[in-house]
């Protein structure tokens, strides 16, 4: 008994000492003000902390913002697309959500009532005047539809780029669990992050570049926990009935053909529940097809907003 207690108490030790030493490496830096003076755009306090966001083109044109899902590169994702809005014209927000890009990554529970709040306030302090016109990915999705079923007059269409909104994601139950959270978390899901991310893109020259940014975001303080809250709080909500919100006709769906999360039978399944529903696949993208094929998507989405006829297939002639 004493041999194994021994045994038990040196392989505790060691567990630790390895828990210690990798969590140390990880999340080494903080969001000061020197890092976000390098930092493109403008920053502005909300209730929950400083957000990152870019506000570009004509005062009085017509709005769009933009709504990137749970990636800890935040608005960086629309790298490829708020230019081309820009040059159409177009009044153009991007920003970080909490937790994500260069905005603050605060101790609460990223729940879908800290997303829309954040995007309300933000409208209405940088004093925009609706409607506007919402794109949205992944996650993001989830936020769009919430603010356009309350404020429906708000809204004049709306993009979901490979929606996360069917609710089927299921949280580790070990997540719940703080001890042995951090411990998986540290261990386990952070080591292999930007790995288990290379699958969510078709073009993998394009996401190594993405990972280089990956890495540096992931290095701030608060990532875990923001990943952590958004699977459990975030990712397990359904907001398939709120694509009522909107007409039809205000709405678009689009999705990439190898995006490992939203397939074929998702589109399908939206559309039995919708039907009339506008949707483009984008051939060769993954998760991301408005990064991985920003002409193709760019084209569909300006046509949309113009209210071409035949938009979905406008831009192939």
């Amino acid at each position: 008994m004493k041999t194994l207690a021994v045994v038990l108490g040196t392989l505790l030790f060691v567990c630790a000492g390895t828990f210690i030493l990798m969590n140390n490496r990880q999340e080494r830096n903080e969001l000061t003000d020197e890092v976000r003076s390098a930092a493109p755009g403008k920053f502005i306090d909300l209730s929950q902390g400083r957000v990152h966001y870019a506000l570009e083109g004509p005062e009085k044109s017509e709005v769009i913002i933009f709504i990137h899902g749970g990636g800890v590169t935040g608005m960086e994702v629309w790298r490829r697309n708020l230019p081309y809005f820009v040059h159409k014209g177009y009044r153009v927000l991007a920003y970080d959500l909490y937790g994500r890009g260069f905005t603050d990554r605060p101790k609460i529970e990223h729940a879908p009532e800290v997303f829309s709040a954040q995007l309300a306030e933000l409208i209405d302090s940088l004093d925009l005047q609706p409607p506007f016109h919402l794109v949205s990915m992944s996650m993001g999705a989830i936020i769009a539809l919430d603010y356009a079923s309350v404020h429906p007059e708000n809204v004049s269409k709306l993009v979901v780029i490979d929606p996360a909104i069917s609710g089927e994601f299921r949280t580790n139950p070990l997540l719940k669990l703080p001890v042995v959270s951090d411990v998986l978390l540290t261990c386990y899901w952070y080591p292999r992050a930007v790995k288990n991310q290379r699958k969510e893109f078709a073009d993998k020259a394009l996401f190594e570049s993405y990972a280089e940014r990956l890495r540096y975001f992931m290095a701030f303080k608060g990532y875990k926990h923001a990943n952590r809250s958004t699977w459990k709080n975030m990712l397990t909500q359904n907001r398939i009935d709120k694509m009522n919100a909107l007409p039809l006709s205000h709405m678009l769906l689009i999705y990439g053909d190898e995006d490992p999360y939203f397939r074929d039978a998702q589109c399908r399944k939206l559309q039995s529940k919708l039907p009339g529903l506008e949707t483009i696949k984008i051939e060769w993208a993954g998760h991301m097809p408005h990064l991985e094929k920003p002409l193709e998507v760019n084209h569909a989405i300006h046509s949309f907003f113009r209210g071409v006829d035949g938009f979905r297939f406008s831009m192939y002639q």
